[in-house]
């Protein structure tokens, strides 16, 4: 397990918060991964809880995860 999450990503979890970290907005990422927007917004708040820091924001989440190496700006997410 990661340090930096309380509990492991899903792999879900990481896909969504990957392609946000890309810039991504939730609708482009939906239509992307054939689900609802509201479930990409569910996504991402259950990553900010899994975080250690509860109230973080998600661009918080981001940037330590590139930060960390848990993320990799180069890696190929779909």
């Amino acid at each position: 397990m990661n340090d930096l999450f309380i509990w492991p990503l899903s792999k879900r979890e990481h896909e969504i918060l990957s392609l946000k970290s890309t810039g991504m907005e939730y609708k482009e990422i939906a239509a992307l991964l054939g689900i609802a927007p509201q479930t990409v917004k569910f996504h991402l708040r259950h990553v900010r809880l899994k975080f250690h820091e509860s109230h973080a924001t998600l661009h918080k989440v981001i940037a330590e995860c590139f930060r960390t190496g848990y993320l990799d700006p180069f890696e190929e997410i779909v």
